[in-house]
């Protein structure tokens, strides 16, 4: 799914910049440390040399600077935006007449169906995210079950209650599939207890 590729490249980014960054960090520390020699840790960041050539190349170099940095606000508002859209905020209509149209939001979709699967017995968490394509409606569900931890009998309880509500309530939308990926994790209460 589109959502599971824009997942992985947003950790993909985000590791990289944690690394550069981290490894940014670790060299200025080790510099100031002196870990790296003593007349290293005396000596300016930037050396008499390499301010010289930035001052030499400053015709070039800032506008390109700008560029870059104009590229990365862009690229993170596409980011944001994107992580914005993903969250729920299309419409889902739900019916259409020639007196009017009723349409829902995919947030509050999504509540509505977190809410249904926190009725099912043995889920303590839900979580639920709802798009909307012109080919379907696609709904990610990720469910924290608790003791006795049966997984097949929670998604059944999802599969066999809170799907077909939600089918019930989209039947009016032109016939569209609701494509679902359901995830199911152990509750964190759960977890702590278990220590």
């Amino acid at each position: 799914m589109n959502d599971e590729r824009t997942d992985r490249t947003d950790r993909l980014i985000l590791r990289l910049l944690g690394g550069v960054l981290g490894l940014l960090g670790v060299a200025v520390l080790l510099h100031s440390t002196g870990a790296l020699g003593s007349r290293r840790a005396a000596s300016p960041v930037l050396s008499s040399p390499t301010v010289a050539w930035y001052e030499d190349n400053g015709r070039w170099l800032w506008p390109a600077l700008i560029a870059v940095l104009i590229a990365l606000v862009a690229g993170s508002v596409w980011w944001v935006s994107n992580q914005v859209r993903l969250q729920g905020s299309s419409r889902i209509e739900l019916a259409h007449d020639p007196g009017g149209t009723l349409d829902v939001s995919g947030s509050h979709l999504a509540e509505c169906i977190e809410r249904d699967a926190l009725n099912q017995q043995g889920i303590e968490r839900a979580r639920a995210r709802v798009r909307t394509t012109p080919q379907a409606v696609l709904v990610w569900l990720t469910i924290w079950i608790g003791p006795p931890y049966d997984v097949g009998r929670s998604v059944a309880r999802v599969a066999n209650t809170v799907l077909p509500n939600l089918r019930t309530t989209l039947d009016g939308n032109g016939q569209r599939p609701i494509r679902t990926h359901i995830t199911v994790e152990t509750a964190e209460a759960v977890i702590s207890k278990l220590d």
